[in-house]
């Protein structure tokens, strides 16, 4: 009888027979990243935060808009929150929430490497939005149709223009819960670890300016608005620029930073 020709043991994703996303390194290109940088209360987010970490009594909250213009997966646009934290004496960015449009984008990040990834629709688009007086808006809806966060930007100073960006020696890595669960749901996950994930910006046109957020009132069923602004912090706005995933990927069993998934 006849068998079928597919090589399962080769297959890196599902489905097998149309990978969602590529097996080789990931790059972005022509993208823009609005940054907004705000403090609030430990007691507002440590019901969000692994117990493992710790955590400032102000910590850091990161809000980004990206503007992905071309990738593996096409051009769609993403928000990333995340929460500082520590971890055995050193800083990471906790994945809080990261919402986007895009299928490969979505099962990619989530799937392979943990990250928090949820269906929602964002509105971020600089080089095709003029705003008056120079402002840059952005939104998200979850579900899509609902704005629950308002972002805008007011541009204030140029630090550089459209030139190549080394990686800073301390960039933080954002640090994502990766939990693929057991066939079985009353059994324990068959994969529960951290890992360690750095995006690596490697040029870019760069502005600072004046951030600000807005929370819908009915906006608590995402994880983001669990987090109020008490201030803000530093606020860019990168545009033009390009990034990729580092593949120099880690991953920690929970509270053990020595052990390994034999990655770093």
């Amino acid at each position: 009888m006849p068998r079928g020709c597919l090589d399962a043991r080769k297959a890196h994703s599902v489905p097998a027979q149309n990978a969602l996303y590529p097996a080789t390194r990931v790059d972005f290109s022509d993208t823009d990243v609005l940054k907004i940088q705000y403090y609030t209360s430990a007691a507002a987010v440590k019901h969000l935060i692994p117990d493992d970490f710790e955590l400032a009594e102000e910590p850091l909250v990161t809000a980004c808009l990206f503007h992905w213009g071309y990738s593996p997966f096409g051009a769609y646009s993403e928000m990333v929150s995340t929460v500082e934290v520590t971890w055995a004496g050193v800083k990471y960015d906790f994945a809080l929430e990261l919402i986007l449009e895009n299928e490969g984008a979505l099962f990619m990040g989530r799937e392979q490497l943990g990250v928090p990834k949820v269906i929602g629709r964002v509105a971020f688009d600089p080089s095709n939005i003029p705003r008056a007086p120079g402002y840059q808006l952005g939104h998200v809806e979850r579900p899509v149709g609902h704005k629950i966060i308002d972002f805008g930007f007011k541009p204030e100073r140029k630090v550089h223009g459209l030139k190549p960006l080394p990686p800073p020696p301390d960039q933080k890595a954002i640090l994502a819960l990766r939990i693929l669960p057991h066939l079985h749901n009353d059994q324990p996950p068959v994969v529960r670890e951290y890992v360690a994930i750095r995006t690596i910006c490697t040029e870019g046109e760069l502005w600072t300016g004046t951030g600000s957020l807005g929370f819908a009132p009915l906006s608590g069923f995402s994880l983001l608005p669990q987090a109020p602004v008490r201030r803000y912090g530093e606020s860019i706005l990168l545009r033009k620029s390009s990034h990729y995933i580092s593949p120099d990927l880690k991953g920690f069993a929970l509270g053990d930073r020595v052990k390994t998934n034999g990655q770093g």
